[in-house]
């Protein structure tokens, strides 16, 4: 939203996104997402890049820790932290990435000349996370991670009973390890996987609910204080009976009742002596006298 600077600090004002991120979500819900959920997510990411890449802005850190969901199952792209202005011809030079999902023209970093292709093919490999529950060349080191690019991904098909053939055809062009055999634009991508994969207005109204019940969780946790636990548990000796408690309010109550009784007991023997009042009537005021 803003941009500040204070004495010798530099700062920036940012909303706030009162939900989860993708990759807490996808682990929550792994292989619990319907075709609409993914499609609406989809279509959310989609469209940050579109808007990105008008203004010659290339993310290439797409990954499910980069993408936030609030409670109204509105779906956010963050951290351009590695982002890169493209030139004049849309291309530019990539600074990093995360392995598995980074395409290869921007592991090669001798050269890590990229454009928005490279964004495609990244968020290809979250699309396809969320449908199968793994992305596709997640490695431990780039060159492995490269192996399996080349090697190719299972086609969701084979993972998912009756995956749309037209969604699959789309996915699987998008993680092409050549750019030039995947679509030209975030648009064309758009167009091609959304016309199989589900209803995003129905994924909106899912999502929102799912993240909603998650974030309640998360709020009933916060606001029950640990020391509630421990000053209520119960823990006896078996050996010494209620005599061993380890309750911590065991002592207080204790001592309480024996001042009780110590008190009443005294108050009607005094009572009694000096003859205020008869026997029910002793009782009585011992009783209270104790209690108080």
């Amino acid at each position: 939203y803003k941009f500040e600077v204070k004495d010798s600090t530099a700062y920036l004002i940012m909303e706030y996104v009162e939900g989860t991120t993708l990759e807490r979500f996808l682990r929550e819900h792994d292989g619990d997402l319907t075709l609409d959920v993914v499609a609406h997510v989809f279509s959310s990411i989609a469209h940050a890049l579109e808007v990105a890449h008008s203004h010659n802005v290339l993310h290439l850190d797409i990954k499910p820790a980069n993408v936030l969901i609030n409670r109204q199952g509105e779906v956010k792209v963050t951290d351009f932290g590695l982002a890169t202005l493209a030139d004049a011809n849309g291309t530019g030079r990539a600074g990093g990435g995360t392995i598995g999902y980074m395409p290869p023209e921007q592991l090669d970093i001798e050269t890590g000349t990229v454009d928005e292709r490279a964004d495609i093919f990244a968020l290809a490999c979250v699309i396809y996370e969320g449908l199968c529950g793994s992305a596709p060349f997640m490695a431990a080191t780039p060159a492995d991670s490269l192996d399996r690019i080349i090697g190719g991904a299972t086609y969701p098909g084979e993972l998912i009973p009756h995956f749309p053939p037209g969604a699959e055809a789309a996915l699987m062009s998008a993680l092409s390890p050549m750019p030039q055999d995947r679509p030209n634009s975030i648009e064309a991508f758009c167009d091609q996987l959304l016309a199989g994969l589900g209803s995003v207005r129905e994924g909106r109204r899912s999502l929102e609910q799912m993240v909603g019940e998650l974030s309640d969780d998360e709020q009933e946790l916060d606001d029950i204080e640990p020391s509630h636990y421990e000053d209520d548990a119960i823990e006896v000796d078996p050996a010494l009976g209620w005599a061993g408690t380890r309750w911590s309010h065991a002592r207080d109550y204790t001592m309480r009742t024996i001042s009780a009784l110590t008190c009443g007991t005294f108050s009607f023997l005094l009572m009694q002596t000096t003859g205020v009042a008869a026997l029910p009537g002793l009782v009585i005021a011992a009783i209270a006298i104790g209690a108080a």
